[in-house]
């Protein structure tokens, strides 16, 4: 059964679907997405940080929502449509109660923060306009 856990695991790094999915054919009982995975609650938070949406490892209570969570974190829309088109439940949360549709929330937010974060560079850009230059033009403009 590990063997079979790290293959997935392995092709879901690889985004390759198409290993994932005979995999779960030929591993029903062993791949069933609501199966519960045992987790360590002895890992620190770091080791719980660092599995978190990772293919190194399950994170979640069940191994279909935790491939879910990872794929949307990933943006692996191949896995994504594979995983719903196969039962897997997109309401199905963590221990929190984040949803997958949450999951691609949060990772949009991250991309927005960052970007905007990013040394205030992209808000100045979009928001300041030095008009110093262009000032008699624009006067001109406004009494005429």
């Amino acid at each position: 059964m590990e063997d079979v856990h790290t293959s997935w695991l392995a092709a879901g790094a690889n985004e390759d679907v198409e290993s994932m999915r005979q995999l779960w054919k030929q591993f029903p009982e062993w791949l069933n997405f609501q199966r519960q995975i045992e987790s360590d609650t002895s890992d620190s938070l770091l080791e719980r940080q660092t599995r978190f949406c990772s293919w190194s490892g399950f994170h979640l209570r069940t191994i279909g929502a935790s491939a879910l969570h990872t794929a949307t974190w990933a943006e692996s829309l191949g896995i994504l449509e594979f995983l719903l088109e196969f039962g897997q439940n997109p309401d199905e949360g963590d221990d929190s109660g984040v949803t997958a549709v949450m999951v691609a929330i949060l990772r949009l937010n991250l991309v927005t923060m960052r970007c905007v974060l990013r040394n205030g560079e992209a808000v100045r850009r979009n928001t300041v306009v030095d008009v110093r230059a262009f000032k008699s033009l624009l006067l001109a403009m406004t009494f005429t």
